[in-house]
């Protein structure tokens, strides 16, 4: 589990995966099972605010991974320019996420 973490820390899975599964798939199941333990089982303040912490630290972890998976692809001169093309457009889709968490954080914490 750690080396698959690492692996996608450091951009060495491909950008599909990155995107994916630790993108959107971590999005729908962490907001899934905060949803679900925060409406059933912890209603309190405290688990808002370490809910938050521990969505904000997800994110920057799959932003970095899809970032330098995007940047890998993007920058190689040896690849066809459709992929070239998509690594460039998820480079900014995580720069725009980034930018709105950034304004969501300072909301909530600020």
């Amino acid at each position: 589990m750690l080396q698959y973490a690492m692996a996608h820390w450091r951009g060495e899975q491909g950008l599909v995966q990155s995107t994916l599964i630790n993108g959107l798939g971590g999005y729908v199941l962490l907001v899934a099972v905060f949803l679900g333990l925060g409406a059933t089982v912890f209603t309190s303040s405290t688990f808002l605010g370490v809910s938050l912490c521990v969505f904000f630290a997800w994110q920057i972890w799959a932003s970095v991974g899809i970032l330098r998976a995007s940047a890998r692809r993007t920058f190689d001169r040896s690849a066809p320019a459709g992929p070239r093309l998509g690594g460039a457009i998820a480079i900014v889709a995580v720069l725009v996420v980034g930018v709105a968490s950034v304004k969501d954080a300072l909301y909530f914490f600020g």
